[in-house]
């Protein structure tokens, strides 16, 4: 009798855990689970699981794959930008510092690209993290900066397509 008492309390338990488990899991996993991507513990296929109806579809992994290579594509376009004509500037300074530009530079790239994703771009800041960035060089010419911080700016608001009111 004991053991008939147990057994339900313990069959009461697990029904009780697993009730727990479908509230505390994150909502990606039950949908995944509901298209069929995952199998749950009870094995059924993918065909029994019930899908339903006021659910959005969840994102392929291809398509967040696609996001990421375009994004790394921008952000690669624009450290390009921030490169060009500063070869020579980078490779006078000494190895050290060389490690900071460089750095510096791919901290400025990845801001400005976060700027870019927004509905209004903020030029303030792109110019900000431009100059900030070059600020780095030691004993730079306030001109040089301020001509390449202008020129570097255009070049990266017309990549984005967004360089119609600068003239």
């Amino acid at each position: 009798m004991a053991n008939l008492a147990s057994s339900r309390e313990t069959k009461q338990l697990e029904e009780g855990l697993s009730q727990i488990e479908q509230v505390l899991k994150p909502d990606f996993e039950l949908a995944a689970e509901k298209e069929g991507l995952i199998v749950n513990k009870s094995e059924k296929k993918p065909s029994e699981v019930a899908k339903p109806s006021h659910q959005q579809p969840v994102a392929s992994s291809n398509t967040v794959n696609q996001a990421n290579a375009q994004s790394e594509k921008m952000v690669k376009a624009i450290e390009d930008i921030l490169e060009e004509d500063l070869n020579e500037v980078y490779f006078a300074l000494p190895p050290q510092e060389q490690i900071i530009f460089k750095q510096e530079g791919e901290k400025a790239a990845r801001k400005i690209f976060d700027l870019l994703k927004g509905v209004t771009i903020k030029v303030r800041e792109v110019i900000r993290a431009i100059a900030g960035w070059l600020k780095v060089i030691p004993g730079i010419n306030r001109f040089f900066l301020e001509q390449e911080v202008k020129i570097k700016t255009a070049k990266i608001l017309k990549l984005t397509g967004r360089d119609k009111k600068l003239k």
